[in-house]
């Protein structure tokens, strides 16, 4: 459940300096305190219970999520939480065509799928096995997280659309509706579900994943759809102070 109290510890309403603003995200802040803009996490509990719904609703009809940021600091909390949830996930380098050119990255899944087959009977350290663990080890690096994708995902979930900008692009051309986190700096342009939130701070993340994860499980679980009623106060004032 996303409180207030956990919002503030995590300081998900902490944008950017007011110098890198991106003025199509000026309606989603409240306020200025120490050059920092401050999100008006009114506006943020509504919107994230609104991408929850959408989730609930994608997972409790068995669609696919695909759980995108490949931020050094994030690929291990991204890793374990869509293996929690059991979603595909990218938390590498993004491979430019994954979307567009989807046919030549599902080759690359289905060829990394019998190489999991393959290494389970070949002998590991010996002669002629070296190639082969090369190209096992980069393939999983990549490819890894999408080895449960069969087809395009049904919806992204994208964290930092600044940081992901080829990902958005490519979604938009194949009409993926695309559920983010927007940060102050961010364009919120062309996304479906935005979440207005700080997207840098690893606290911040690991809240968003783990209610994101939590709603996932308790949909596909249960099959029924988020609606958590959270009673959102006055509460704008006491952040800026």
């Amino acid at each position: 459940m996303l409180t207030i109290n956990k919002i503030i510890k995590s300081k998900i309403h902490l944008g950017h300096k007011k110098c890198f603003l991106n003025p199509k995200m000026s309606k989603y802040i409240i306020g200025c305190k120490n050059k920092i803009h401050i999100i008006d996490i009114k506006k943020t509990i509504i919107l994230y219970k609104k991408a929850l719904e959408y989730i609930s609703i994608l997972s409790a009809n068995n669609r696919t999520i695909l759980l995108v940021c490949t931020k050094k600091n994030t690929r291990d909390i991204i890793k374990s939480e869509a293996k929690r949830g059991g979603l595909p996930y990218i938390n590498q380098r993004w491979l430019g065509g994954t979307f567009t050119n989807y046919e030549i990255i599902n080759n690359s899944i289905k060829k990394f799928k019998n190489m999991i087959k393959k290494k389970k009977k070949i002998k590991l350290n010996t002669k002629g096995t070296s190639n082969f663990i090369k190209k096992f080890k980069k393939l999983k690096k990549f490819i890894g997280g999408m080895k449960m994708m069969n087809n395009l995902p049904d919806a992204i979930f994208v964290i930092d659309t600044e940081f992901h900008k080829n990902v958005i692009k490519e979604a938009k051309i194949l009409k993926i509706p695309i559920i983010a986190i927007v940060d102050t700096n961010n364009n919120p342009e062309n996304i479906d579900y935005i979440i207005p939130g700080n997207n840098d701070s690893i606290i911040s993340i690991k809240l968003y994943i783990k209610n994101l994860i939590n709603t996932i499980i308790y949909s596909k679980k249960y099959k029924i759809i988020y609606n958590n009623k959270i009673n959102i106060n006055k509460f704008n004032k006491k952040i800026i102070k």
